[in-house]
């Protein structure tokens, strides 16, 4: 078990490696939800990547999930049916990485001429918390998840890499929305469980 400060900077050097891969601005969508033993540390590593790496938040985005289990049994937390998405991006494309906003006009004319108005975009994402029921991963997430982030943050034909890929959600979405796709896993168990569900895909 990592302590506080190590799973910081085990954080921060992840960071450091995406800045040596991730192309001109690029995004990084991180995903990062907090414990009821340790409610603090979500926002200790995130502040630890602003200050330790080239990264900072562009954006927040909440996932609301349907439904969230177990429920909170202390008497003063409540059920965490929402986790974080963090839009990190280099600080000096804080102004320039990509977003596929719609451009709904452009003001032509007067004082504010060539101004554009984009389609307004919330922050906030309803989607399942899983495809279906995984028997060896318990914490997977949803390829429609998957999906409206690459829409907001990636082009047909992008390279998407998962650097935790788990049991290939990613990489089906990936094949969903034609996006290449890289991946880095650990475990055999969830690779070769990735493979067939691509494969039956």
């Amino acid at each position: 078990c990592r302590s506080d400060e190590e799973y910081m900077q085990w954080t921060c050097d992840i960071f450091q490696g995406f800045d040596k891969i991730l192309k001109k601005n690029g995004s990084v969508l991180y995903n990062l939800s907090y414990s009821s033993e340790n409610v603090a540390l979500m926002w200790k590593t995130i502040n630890a990547v602003m200050e330790r790496t080239s990264f900072t938040i562009a954006d927040t985005i909440i996932w609301k999930k349907p439904s969230a289990l177990p429920n909170n049994r202390t008497p003063n937390k409540l059920t965490r049916i929402c986790e974080f998405v963090f839009v990190m991006c280099r600080k000096d494309e804080i102004d320039t990485f990509h977003c596929n906003k719609e451009v709904v006009s452009v003001v032509q004319g007067g004082t504010h001429d060539g101004q554009v108005n984009y389609k307004n975009y919330f922050n906030f994402i309803e989607a399942p918390n899983n495809d279906e029921n995984c028997p060896i991963h318990k914490a997977t997430f949803s390829t429609l998840l998957c999906r409206k982030l690459m829409l907001l943050y990636t082009k047909e034909g992008d390279t998407i890499y998962d650097p935790f890929m788990g049991t290939g959600t990613t990489a089906v979405a990936c094949h969903m929305e034609k996006r290449n796709w890289i991946g880095s896993e650990l475990s055999a168990q969830y690779v070769e469980w990735a493979e067939h569900r691509l494969f039956r895909e």
